[in-house]
């Protein structure tokens, strides 16, 4: 009776047993890293506006500057007369000045005229003997008011010169401003076009920066997993619970009292599948092999074969008690 409790405390506790160790066993499983810091898109987020804004400031100068060049090319060309009606004081003061200039001109060329006529006559009298005093200060007169009208209508005519020329260049000074405007245009569309393709490349630098950065982190880490598998390929796995080396002497006492009393010795037990630990058993003495190999990254301790081989080996030892117990109580009711 007392062998036979022995027996059934020997298989509970084989098989309470892994049980216990695996829950106790951390799981040794491979994890994602995650303090990897990663981009989060906020300076190019910027950047992409900072472009868009670029973008929209160079589409807005080019239609300025369409709009400015149509209306500056319609002004320098006088186009239907819109430069006479845009600046009309200035084209009505040069259309006078330049008037005044032909009129004053004209004065000029007959007062000329009348002097030389005047110097031909004061000339014929005064050459002539029969002429008399009378005639010759007449003829003297009229060359002297020749001369002054000349020199009068001549001082005009540089009044109404300089007077022409100051409203032209002040008309050539709008034109100059107009074409000015239109230059200035030109140049804020070359300088938006410059500060969009700043932007636009800030922005291509920026993605292949964070793409890069993003390919070395994946990299860096794909690296870190394939060291750490290989150190865990070459260097034994060590868990926190270590498999006893003995079986529990509630298993190895009964299996040397079946061993005397002429029960089959145990046989060898090994993991299905995979080199692992195998535990025989030859009377009271149990012997245990190093096992070798590293397990799958699941999520399982690599303590698992070990723990199960001892389970299989205390439920076989366990069974093989029973069945010699009852195999010899009946030999002795016979």
């Amino acid at each position: 009776m007392n062998v036979r409790r022995s027996l059934a405390t020997a298989a509970i506790a084989a098989a309470i047993t892994p049980a216990v160790l695996l829950s106790a066993t951390p799981a040794l499983a491979d994890t994602a890293p995650t303090g990897q810091s990663q981009p989060d898109g906020t300076s190019v987020a910027q950047l992409e506006k900072a472009a868009a804004d670029a973008d929209k400031a160079y589409q807005d100068a080019v239609a300025t500057a369409a709009k400015e060049r149509k209306l500056v090319s319609d002004l320098l060309d006088n186009r239907d007369g819109i430069f006479d009606r845009t600046y009309k004081d200035i084209v009505d003061a040069a259309t006078k000045a330049a008037e005044a200039r032909q009129t004053a001109k004209t004065a000029k060329t007959a007062a000329d005229k009348a002097l030389a006529d005047e110097q031909a006559t004061a000339n014929r009298i005064l050459d002539s003997s029969t002429s008399t005093e009378d005639e010759r200060v007449a003829a003297l007169t009229a060359l002297y008011k020749a001369h002054k009208a000349a020199d009068a209508a001549d001082a005009a005519l540089t009044a109404a010169e300089a007077k022409a020329d100051a409203t032209r260049t002040a008309e050539d000074d709008v034109r100059v401003a107009i074409a000015r405007k239109m230059v200035r245009s030109d140049l804020s569309v070359t300088a938006a076009l410059a500060a969009k393709n700043a932007a636009d490349q800030a922005l291509t630098d920026a993605k292949a920066q964070a793409k890069a950065d993003a390919e070395a982190a994946a990299a860096a880490a794909e690296k870190a997993k394939e060291q750490a598998k290989e150190q865990a390929s070459a260097t034994p796995v060590s868990s926190p619970t270590t498999l006893p080396t003995a079986l529990p002497t509630a298993a190895v006492v009964p299996a040397a009292a079946n061993a005397r009393a002429g029960a089959p010795a145990v046989a060898p037990v090994t993991a299905p599948g995979r080199t692992g630990t195998s535990t025989s058993v030859t009377g009271a003495s149990t012997t245990a092999e190093t096992a070798t190999g590293v397990l799958a990254d699941t999520g399982a301790s690599p303590a698992t074969p070990y723990l199960a081989a001892a389970a299989g080996a205390a439920v076989v030892l366990g069974a093989g008690a029973v069945y010699a117990s009852r195999r010899r109580q009946g030999d002795r009711t016979v």
